[in-house]
């Protein structure tokens, strides 16, 4: 019996540390510590981006977004945040039909070419019904030169 347990208690503490372990591995590894791309986007449920081109030059980052909402949405207007300023996209107010596409045009974004960048994308907007919501998420670049 005195066995058993001992074996039990040996196991569990171990199991903890490999479990801590782990978890900081992944927070590094989603961080962009060991220098892989991250790429990608979050949060997002009704205008969703399909792709996009990061720039550090001005009027040349864009955002392809789609529309999955199955409805059209009129008066959209997005902003985000790269971490340093707070900007428009350039051609709000825009109506986007059901499962259609629209490219918008990013004025400025700070970053390092080679580098990243976290873009915290806030989209409002008026469904069919006439009311207005908001619809945010990440999206997450390198910055091209």
């Amino acid at each position: 019996m005195r066995k058993g347990q001992g074996a039990l208690e040996y196991l569990m503490t171990y199991g903890w540390a490999i479990l801590v372990v782990v978890i900081v591995g992944l927070v590094l590894w989603r961080s962009g510590v060991f220098g892989t791309s991250s790429t990608g986007s979050s949060g997002f449920d009704v205008l969703v981006p399909a792709e996009w081109t990061i720039t550090n030059r001005t009027n040349a980052s864009q955002i392809l977004f789609r529309n999955v909402a199955g409805q059209a949405l009129r008066n959209v207007n997005i902003t985000y945040y790269d971490g340093t300023s707070r900007s428009e996209i350039l051609d709000n107010g825009f109506t986007i039909g059901a499962g259609q596409q629209k490219l918008v045009n990013l004025s400025t974004v700070t970053c390092t070419p080679g580098g990243s960048v976290t873009l915290n994308v806030n989209v409002t907007y008026t469904s069919e019904g006439g009311l207005t919501h908001t619809d945010s998420g990440i999206i997450y670049a390198d910055c091209e030169a």
